[in-house]
């Protein structure tokens, strides 16, 4: 007797959670209170930063030391961050941020890949992988920056279930 799929498809279905503008001035997007996703995907367009800086990516407000990540640019270069309080993305530009994250594993308790991303900046772009080692499922994801935001750009997250 074979085996068969009844009903669904084979591929994710990503669903808009949320899309924002940043706040002019704010350090921070978070979007909280997240029921249980699969997989999470931050994306970002058109991003003004008041100063030259990386946004970065911060799950369930963790400030202890659990993301890491690698990264390769258009230049050559490669590099990993040791164990941080967030994944950073980008160049330190400030004008026009685009890329995105996809975060998998958010799901349940144990380590979370950062199963692929993108940053791009002025004509600096760069791949990223990594992961979480946080102890939870994820419900809340963070797009942040050292500098400020101008208002400009959106942030958006979407899920699969």
């Amino acid at each position: 007797m074979a085996i068969s799929k009844i009903g669904g498809t084979g591929s994710d279905n990503w669903e808009l959670i949320s899309s924002v503008t940043p706040t002019a001035a704010s350090t921070a997007v978070n979007f909280t209170g997240l029921s249980p996703y699969k997989k999470l995907m931050v994306m970002w367009q058109g991003i003004v930063l008041a100063a030259a800086t990386d946004v970065t990516v911060r799950l369930n407000n963790d400030f202890s030391q659990n993301h890491t990540n690698y990264r390769n640019t258009n230049s050559g270069s490669v590099g990993s961050s040791s164990f941080t309080t967030q994944w950073p993305f980008g160049d330190g530009g400030t004008v026009n941020q685009n890329g995105y994250a996809i975060v998998n594993n958010c799901d349940n308790a144990g380590v979370k890949i950062l199963e692929d991303g993108y940053a791009v900046s002025s004509n600096t772009y760069g791949y990223y992988r990594g992961f979480y080692r946080g102890s939870a499922i994820i419900n809340q994801v963070s797009f942040v920056t050292t500098s400020t935001f101008t208002a400009v750009g959106t942030v958006a997250l979407y899920g699969v279930k």
